[in-house]
């Protein structure tokens, strides 16, 4: 969701609301600020009731903005509660001064091989359909709206939010009118991240998910094995060789089907 397309702090959260791919509740927010969930449909809704500046911080905060972001939101909360005419021309003026450039490096980033930011991640590891789509756009016959929808069974809203927030963080762009390709923007989740988790829990909600197939390219295994420390050290060798192997079958590999590749070795 680009908060910089909005001139009203209402109603960019109403679409935040509103937008499936996004996944906030106007509960979820009151309880985080702890308010009734009447006072943010007063907030939300053209009243005289407003956010307080404290409270429009934690907003922000709730929806993982970045600096940038939360400051244009503060000042779109500064904007609207302004009664003074002339100070409200010169919030306005800075509204559309921040709009005017956020358009140049927006222009300039999707021009540029650019990493996602922190808040960009958060959303991107949410949901397994972000990562999925990201790279289901490289194979030719998954390179528009109704043909991944139509792939992954998606409902067609949260299919277009996915896709609109790809697009926006320059993960994905449009070739034609309606073909999508891989964009230019770089995305890298460090080994300590937070985020990690998210990653590996999704992928493995979907691998559950695929047990009920009977797609002969589906391959399950689970054990317990009892063995010696060493043998232990041994199998994983194994299976870090395999991982190291399966990079240089990857590479030269065209782009012709999608599968996901999980590997789990623990103790318990």
């Amino acid at each position: 969701m680009n908060i910089y397309k909005f001139n009203s702090y209402r109603k960019y959260l109403n679409s935040c609301f509103e937008d499936k791919s996004i996944g906030k509740k106007k509960s979820e927010l009151a309880e985080y600020l702890s308010c009734g969930p009447g006072f943010i449909s007063q907030a939300l809704s053209e009243g005289k009731t407003h956010f307080s500046l404290e409270h429009i911080y934690k907003v922000g905060i709730f929806f993982h903005l970045d600096e940038a972001e939360m400051n244009y939101l503060i000042l779109l909360s500064q904007y609207e509660k302004a009664g003074h005419l002339e100070l409200k021309k010169h919030l306005e003026k800075q509204i559309k001064e921040i709009q005017n450039s956020s358009t140049e490096i927006t222009s300039m980033i999707k021009k540029s091989n650019r990493k996602l930011i922190d808040s960009e991640k958060a959303i991107y590891y949410s949901h397994w359909t972000y990562m999925a789509i990201h790279m289901a756009v490289s194979l030719p016959h998954l390179n528009s709206i109704k043909e991944i929808k139509e792939h992954f069974s998606l409902d067609l809203e949260h299919c277009k939010g996915v896709i609109g927030f790809l697009l926006d963080a320059g993960l994905i762009e449009k070739k034609n009118e309606n073909k999508l390709i891989i964009g230019k923007t770089r995305i890298h989740l460090e080994r300590t991240s937070p985020l990690i988790k998210s990653l590996h829990q999704n992928l493995r909600q979907k691998a559950i998910d695929s047990l009920i197939s009977n797609d002969e390219v589906n391959l399950h295994y689970s054990s317990i094995l009892v063995l010696s420390k060493s043998d232990i050290q041994k199998i994983r060798s194994l299976i870090l060789e395999l991982i190291k192997k399966k990079e240089e079958i990857l590479m030269p590999s065209p782009e012709e089907e999608m599968v996901v590749f999980n590997v789990d070795y623990f103790k318990i």
